[in-house]
Parts: structure tokens; sequence; C-alpha cells
């Protein structure tokens, strides 16, 4: 792999994402919670079929990415290949160490941080393999 348009396109996109977020974030916070203000919240029991159904999507997702990057992951093994999509999967939504230590720094206790990073990591990294293992099974 060639080193600098590695490391111009990743700090590139970066710098867009994280202005983008900065710029967003402080302007649509207080918009957002003036149209919540009074809303009731369901339960999330309250729509537990819409949200099954709807988990077909990353299902699917996962699917897609692991058939286009499959033959480019370092391991043979499902299982392993499975643990890198998740990895991967949490590292481009910044839920891998982003997440956890800007949690971290805003005063969440530490116990909570790694309990919400826990669930998620764990959660990302099952699906991703089970979909490594069953679509190699299905070969």
């Amino acid at each position: 792999m060639v080193l600098y348009p590695f490391v111009i396109s990743a700090t590139a996109a970066s710098v867009v994402g994280f202005s983008f977020h900065v710029v967003t974030m402080e302007r649509i916070q207080s918009w957002i919670s003036a149209q919540m203000s009074g809303k009731k919240i369901l339960a999330s029991r309250n729509v537990l079929v819409p949200a099954a159904v709807t988990s077909l999507e990353m299902g699917i997702g996962l699917v897609i990415l692991y058939t286009l990057v499959r033959n480019h992951l370092p391991f043979e093994n499902a299982i392993l290949r499975g643990v890198v999509l998740g990895l991967l999967i949490l590292s481009v939504g910044g839920k891998l160490f982003r997440q956890p230590l800007m949690n971290w720094l805003v005063g969440t206790p530490i116990k909570v941080v790694l309990i919400q990073g826990g669930i998620t990591w764990l959660n990302w990294i099952l699906m991703s393999v089970t979909t490594a293992l069953i679509y190699e099974a299905l070969l």
C-alpha cells in the first residue's frame, strides 16, 4: 500500500467529517431541544416489531460489505474475518475508540463508558462474525 495517498485521504476525510460535525452539532442541538420539548417518547417495547424488521437493513449492509471485502481481509478463518469486519464497522462509525473517549471526556463515569461501548462492540462483532460464518458456510 502506498502510504502517501492513505495518509492524505484519511486526514482529509477526518477534517471534513470533524468540521461538519462541530458546525452542525453546535447549531442544531438547541433546535432539536426546542422541537422535542414536551414530546413523549415511546418505550422501546412499543416499537419492537418495526425495530426487528428494519434491523434487516444492517444485516443486508453487512453481507454486502462482507462480499466486497472478504478477499482482502488478512485471514482465511471466517471468525477472524468477522472480527476484522466488526472492528472496521466500529471504526468507521467512530464507535471503537472515539465515542467512548468523548463520553469519558465529557464526564461519563468510566464504568458506564465501558458498558455502553462494550455492548456496542460486542453487538457489531457478533453480527459480523455471524455474517462471515454463515456466508462462508453457504458458499
